[in-house]
């Protein structure tokens, strides 16, 4: 599944309809698109045994309430629901719900990581291709502004050869937008450590970018609602 690069509503594609299965903050967020988009994405049903996250989900997707479901058991147990499932719940309980969810028919954005071991990565791999969905696992930095500037700086060789990164990811309040702390040792002399220093302000810049834009989004949806 490729990365949207444009979210322009003038597109010749349906709107594309989603169930939920874990409504944590990861749940929360990824479904949070169809809020920003709701020309492009719909969430019809939610899986999640905690009763005030399913409400939370109910009231803000508009949900039926014969589609919310107090887990991914009785999810199973219907008919297909929506083009695809975004499976949130916790690391180790990606395997079974995804699997079952496969085997209905159902595409699968699974949230990293895939699973905790390799058998249950190869589990999931294979049950996806034996039932011909889509299966993406969200590694979604690889996306984000300032990952994509670090990376574009580190092979353009501005800050010299990187012989080693320590790459820290600050867990705080979720409406918080952190820069990791990356700390590059590089050889060179005087130059690159001047090149460093622009390629990490680079960096911030594209993080206040992306919380401006974040910020912006959530103002639009909230006057939405």
């Amino acid at each position: 599944m490729n990365c949207i690069e444009s979210t322009s509503t003038k597109t010749s594609h349906r709107k594309v309809t989603a169930v939920v299965v874990g409504a944590g903050n990861r749940g929360k967020n990824y479904a949070n698109y169809a809020i920003q988009f709701p020309e492009l994405f719909d969430v019809v049903a939610v899986a999640e045994p905690r009763r005030h996250a399913r409400e939370y989900f109910q009231h803000n997707h508009s949900i039926e309430t014969e589609k919310c479901f107090d887990g991914w058991e009785t999810l199973v147990l219907q008919p297909r629901l929506a083009d695809c499932a975004i499976v949130a719940t916790q690391d180790q309980d990606h395997v079974k719900p995804t699997v079952k969810l496969a085997k209905i028919g159902y595409h699968i954005l699974l949230e990293k990581p895939m699973a905790v071991t390799e058998e249950d990565c190869r589990t999931i791999y294979e049950a996806c291709q034996e039932a011909g969905v889509m299966l993406a696992v969200c590694h979604v930095l690889r996306y984000h502004p300032p990952a994509r500037k670090l990376k574009e700086l580190i092979d353009s060789g501005l800050i010299g050869e990187v012989v080693n990164i320590n790459h820290t990811e600050p867990v705080e309040d979720s409406t918080t937008l952190l820069i990791p702390l990356l700390e590059c040792l590089v050889t060179g002399g005087s130059g690159h450590q001047r090149n460093g220093a622009e390629a990490l302000r680079s960096i911030e810049l594209a993080q206040h970018s992306t919380l401006h834009e974040t910020q912006r989004s959530a103002h639009e949806a909230g006057s939405r609602n």
